[in-house]
């Protein structure tokens, strides 16, 4: 594995460009390739072409020793289905991208929220996260004492 890309070390860009330049030449076209509006579960003949592009772009534009198992990857979730608004009434709805680049975000930060000194932007997220669930899904208002006697159930929420 090459460490100066897989990690965010001595000089992050390094590791920071190869993952702008694996995002860009093969994840981004997977999903624009694997999203069909209209259809979620993939034909046979679909999931054999994106297979093929999967392994075109690598072989086109290689990837560097920390992404080597990728192509795999991809390979792999051709084959997955596509919830979207179309289908399934919503059981599996679509993601809502700007969420998913806020958890990637703070998944490369990696936060350790137990101890709130060394996460203090995403403890106090999760604290916000926490009171608008308390109040807009079960309607409990934080004078009520509940955040008081339930800080370990605030924990399990999140």
């Amino acid at each position: 594995m090459d460490k100066a890309t897989a990690f965010l070390g001595d000089d992050p860009n390094v590791a920071l460009g190869a993952l702008n330049e694996v995002f860009k030449e093969h994840v981004l076209p997977f999903l624009s390739g694997w999203w069909d509006p209209d259809g979620a579960i993939p034909t046979a003949e679909e999931i054999a072409a994106l297979q093929a592009a999967i392994l075109r772009r690598a072989s086109e534009s290689p990837l560097p020793p920390s992404y080597e198992h990728l192509p795999e990857l991809l390979r792999r979730l051709a084959e997955g289905l596509r919830f979207n608004r179309r289908n399934y009434v919503n059981i599996h709805p679509s993601p809502f991208v700007p969420s998913t680049l806020a958890s990637f975000v703070a998944s490369i930060q990696n936060p350790n929220n137990i101890v709130e000194e060394v996460s203090k932007a995403t403890t106090a997220m999760e604290h916000e996260a926490v009171a608008w669930m308390a109040k807009n899904l079960f309607g409990l208002v934080e004078s009520s004492g509940f955040w008081a006697m339930s800080y370990r159930a605030e924990r399990l929420l999140t």
